[in-house]
């Protein structure tokens, strides 16, 4: 009571990175040995971007018949590949790795900002 729709997809989905992508950080950062900041930084940068724009899809995904499950993964995949490139190269390339990061630092601003706009409105639709 009296807090928005916003606030509460954020939680959801801060709640579901908290549960899948701080132990996939933290898993990568022990098969690495905590040796490759660019890598840790990149994983932690993707998953997030990567839990925002899967919860789009989700939302996008909430009122379609029980049959359509392939529609997921088709709206998520075409956005999620460059992402995973931008990060593959940031790991690749460690002379440069702070350009991608700034790179994934605005693809993570605006896949939220993205997220906690259509989310909400896909929900209004959906209950209507």
């Amino acid at each position: 009571e009296g807090r928005s729709l916003e606030t509460y997809v954020l939680a959801k989905i801060m709640g579901h990175w908290f549960r899948l992508g701080i132990p996939l950080t933290g898993i990568i950062g022990v098969i690495s040995g905590f040796a490759s900041l660019p890598l840790l930084i990149g994983v932690t940068l993707t998953t997030l971007i990567l839990t925002f724009l899967g919860a789009i899809g989700s939302a996008l995904c909430l009122n379609t018949k029980p049959n359509t499950s392939i529609l997921l993964p088709l709206l998520t995949l075409p956005l999620s590949i460059p992402i995973m490139i931008v990060s593959m190269a940031a790991v690749n390339n460690p002379l440069n790795w702070l350009s991608y990061l700034a790179l994934q630092s605005g693809l993570f601003l605006m896949a939220c900002a993205l997220s906690l706009m259509a989310c909400p409105f896909a929900l209004k639709l959906a209950l209507r």
